[in-house]
């Protein structure tokens, strides 16, 4: 059954909230992204990253339902640099090509995750 508070959209599920952590070769740290409210952590420890993100994201939800703030605040993104990184490791998981260009970060010890809300948030499950 669909969260009240959450708008379906044709790229996730209404109750998902998606993940990725790369490395970014240049500033030599580990960057994760929260895909569908657009948060961004970085940090040296990839562990550490996940936990902030994921802690980071929790915040936000329940802060967002606690206050009865506008929906449209669930469904933010991050800035269009982490998106295109994002986009190249769905292609290059997926076996497609993905763009050459000069590229600042490596998908060695990237992933991505995903956190279905009511067990990220037991007060709004």
């Amino acid at each position: 059954m669909p969260l009240p508070y959450m708008k379906t959209t044709t790229s996730t599920p209404h109750d998902i909230l998606r993940f990725f952590i790369y490395y970014d070769t240049k500033a030599k740290e580990f960057v994760g992204v929260s895909i569908d409210v657009g948060i961004v952590t970085t940090g040296e420890n990839p562990y550490f990253v996940e936990r902030d993100l994921t802690e980071a994201t929790l915040g936000y939800v329940e802060t967002v339902h606690k206050e009865k703030l506008p929906l449209s605040l669930l469904h933010q993104h991050p800035p269009q640099k982490y998106m295109d990184i994002f986009s190249n490791f769905m292609r290059t998981t997926s076996g497609k090509k993905a763009p050459q260009s000069s590229v600042a970060y490596t998908f060695n010890d990237a992933r991505t995750f995903v956190k279905h809300i009511p067990d990220l948030c037991h007060a709004i499950g």
